[in-house]
């Protein structure tokens, strides 16, 4: 019985190693790319837009930032269980737009509007 415990947990153990090297794999790549992108000029730096965005988040945590087509930063936000989308343009820093889990999709000529989910 002990054995088969063993052999379940470093079966399991295995697998997991297996998926993860393709992910951190493939995360890598990702990063090599934005990097790139940044040094060559074709994207602000990630500390840009967050310094941008961030203030004007208040009330919601800061879960984190994704690369859209190398040239669209996602920030990822959560406020009262509700995850928040702002999709910015790398090479402006402008919002593009800000969508949240339950669907709710807003593009706007007022970044204010779309970074706070009001309207004014």
């Amino acid at each position: 019985m002990k054995s088969a415990t063993v052999f379940c947990l470093c079966a399991v153990f295995a697998h997991a190693v297996l998926i993860a090297s393709p992910l951190r794999a493939q995360q890598r790549r990702d990063r090599d790319v934005a990097l790139a992108a940044i040094r060559s000029g074709q994207i602000l730096p990630l500390r840009q837009i967050e310094g941008k965005i961030l203030p004007q988040m208040s009330g919601c945590r800061y879960l984190g930032p994704e690369l859209h087509d190398n040239t669209i930063y996602r920030l990822k936000f959560i406020r009262n269980n509700t995850v928040i989308w702002i999709d910015v343009d790398g090479q402006s820093g402008d919002v593009i737009s800000r969508t949240d889990a339950t669907g709710n999709f807003s593009e706007s000529s007022s970044e204010t509007e779309l970074i706070s989910g009001t309207r004014e």
